[in-house]
């Protein structure tokens, strides 16, 4: 397991390159998923036309209205596995900004994709083990940050190392730094030991371009 530390300052300069670049606003999660993508996949250094490929779920429940009781209440969490897929040298060409791109737009077109998938139209994502496909959480905005049992709200959430990752799958999960740190704060369990300097180096690269 690998802790990196991704400042605001780094994340407010590249909103402000994207809106600049695009005349779009960005988010921090489209930010910080494509800083993940693009340098583990120059990391992993897989053949130039190997397929690469970043998943994530997506809240889904705003589209079930329709669906879940309309009385008040909670009724479960409801996601969908979103999936990009590229080949390795379409990322290592693309720059951040592009990168950005894709993730924001998979965000938008998800929506479709999934009723098509209630309706029986669309096949669901096959979640076999690939080495080229790289899994990103973000816990942010679960909660975890806000419990509390009488002594106050925690420092800090983070994910148990041995069951993050432990069935095999490369996984990137994205937390809050330490109170009081800002920025996000990276958990990664997605690279053999050889493959962290070429990562930590893209990263750096991508932070101060």
């Amino acid at each position: 397991m690998s802790v990196v530390d991704i400042s605001l300052d780094s994340i407010n300069r590249v909103k402000n390159l994207f809106f600049t670049k695009t005349m779009q606003k960005c988010t921090t999660f489209e930010i910080i998923t494509a800083m993940i993508f693009k340098s583990h996949v120059k990391a992993i250094n897989l053949a130039r036309k190997d397929k690469v490929s970043l998943f994530y779920a997506a809240n889904t429940r705003r589209l079930l209205h329709g669906i879940f009781p309309s009385a008040e209440g909670y009724y479960g969490n409801c996601v969908y596995g979103v999936e990009i897929v590229k080949t390795t040298e379409e990322i290592n060409n693309a720059s951040l900004i592009e990168v950005v791109t894709l993730v924001k737009g998979s965000k938008e077109v998800f929506s479709t994709e999934f009723m098509d998938w209630i309706n029986g139209k669309l096949e669901r994502h096959s979640m076999k083990q690939e080495y080229g496909r790289l899994f990103i959480s973000d816990w942010r905005r679960i909660g975890l940050n806000e419990v509390n049992y009488g002594w106050g709200e925690p420092k800090y959430v983070f994910p148990h190392s041995d069951v993050v990752g432990a069935d095999g799958y490369a996984y990137a999960t994205v937390v809050n730094p330490p109170v009081p740190n800002q920025g996000v704060r990276l958990i990664l369990r997605c690279l053999e030991e050889g493959q962290l300097t070429e990562f930590y180096r893209e990263l750096e690269k991508i932070q101060t371009m």
